[in-house]
């Protein structure tokens, strides 16, 4: 074989590791796409079923706080007709009263007859007086049971309002989400592009993800579980949020970089200003979706 032919020989050899490396880059870089969308995929769901099931609480909170209104007027109501029931008999019984006395001059026996009467009747018109005393104590308990109703049912309005203020920020994330979404598919069949603030974030090259350990607020700096074992180095930055139990009290923190590591451990100072402060517990990763 002559020379000319060992160099092209040479040369089909190289090309054939560069396509070869060019291949493996690039199914890489899909797998890694697809992971991010399967990602964001579920958070979706997640976001959407959270909507879902604070809506059917608010819908709960609603006809449970119309339903006590309604009880709670249909029981004054009924107190006052009592109370106004009670107020005509006895003006009714006042005027028997009146007549009995005016006759009282026909004579000793229609007299004493009628003192009799009109002691009895006052009597019960004292009876009248007692029971539309309870009457208007009863009424003015259910008028403040009514007035707690009210309390509650604005108490209710509040978290309706409060729910509802939640649902609009849930519906917000959701077009963020849906948003990054459609980036995510349309770099699936590209080459990577340039994470936004990559001019100001260095993080460690694998995707690792730690815990707060401890936080200073008079310095600023904190302790993370993970360090150089797990690929975490000075210099590298990393993302702080929050994961709650109750979707709508999780948050993104900020950024801290790096500016000691060690073995199982790193001690980390925030980039710019924190949204909260970090708290023991709090997680640390290299990346979150979206960032």
């Amino acid at each position: 074989m002559t020379a000319v032919g060992k160099i092209l020989v040479f040369i089909n050899l190289v090309f054939s590791l560069i396509v070869a490396a060019l291949v493996v880059t690039v199914y890489m870089a899909q797998t890694r796409w697809a992971a991010e969308l399967k990602k964001s995929d579920d958070t979706n769901k997640v976001l959407v079923a959270s909507n879902r099931a604070f809506e059917e609480q608010l819908g709960q909170v609603q006809k449970a706080a119309a339903d006590e209104v309604a009880t709670t007027k249909a029981a004054q109501k009924k107190a006052e007709d009592e109370r106004d029931f009670q107020a005509g008999m006895v003006k009714e019984r006042d005027g028997q009263l009146l007549q009995l006395r005016t006759r009282g001059t026909a004579g000793d026996a229609l007299t004493t007859a009628s003192q009799v009467e009109a002691t009895r009747r006052q009597a019960d018109t004292e009876k009248l007086r007692e029971t539309l005393k309870k009457e208007t104590d009863e009424n003015a308990r259910l008028v403040n049971d009514s007035n707690k109703m009210r309390d509650r049912a604005v108490a209710a309005e509040i978290q309706f309002k409060a729910v509802t203020e939640r649902a609009d920020r849930m519906e917000k994330e959701m077009q963020r989400l849906a948003k990054e979404n459609s980036v995510l598919k349309a770099n699936l069949g590209g080459s990577a592009v340039a994470r936004r603030g990559a001019g100001q974030r260095n993080p460690p090259p694998e995707n690792v993800e730690g815990l707060i350990k401890s936080y200073d607020p008079a310095s600023g700096l904190m302790t993370i579980t993970i360090g150089t074992d797990a690929g975490v180095n000075k210099g590298n930055t990393m993302e702080v949020f929050r994961i709650a139990s109750v979707a709508s009290q999780s948050k993104y923190l900020g950024t801290i970089r790096i500016v000691e590591a060690g073995h199982n451990y790193a001690v980390g100072q925030p980039v710019g200003r924190m949204l909260a402060p970090p708290q023991a517990g709090d997680k640390v990763a290299s990346r979150i979706l979206g960032s």
